[in-house]
């Protein structure tokens, strides 16, 4: 139970949604671990880096959007990194910055 506090109150209803995802195959990401030091706007983004960022947004690896794009996949990296940099996710090894930054990309329509 002292995990499902983590320092805050969460309501029955909270916890009971989150089990119910997960039992169905869903994940369940709580924002106390999605820790993102600066805010994004889209105009802080090259159109490069924006095409990059809504393919990876959309589940596609580096190699798909390399494919789709019609670019090497080094240089999607390269996006890639930029755009994690823009992002504030730093190398946190328990944070998955894909998942993180495509549910910052959803949070931002």
């Amino acid at each position: 139970m002292a995990l499902l506090d983590a320092g805050r109150p969460s309501t029955v209803g909270a916890v009971s949604s989150a089990l119910r995802m997960s039992l169905e195959g869903g994940q369940v990401i709580d924002p106390l671990f999605i820790e993102p030091t600066g805010e994004l706007t889209r105009a802080q983004l090259t159109p490069a880096e924006h095409r990059v960022y809504a393919l990876l947004a959309n589940g596609r690896s580096n190699s798909g959007i390399a494919d789709e794009l019609f670019l090497s996949e080094r240089k999607v990296e390269v996006n890639v990194r930029k755009i994690f940099a823009k992002l504030g996710l730093g190398d946190n090894p328990a944070m998955n910055r894909r998942v993180v930054a495509a549910s910052m990309f959803v949070a931002s329509d």
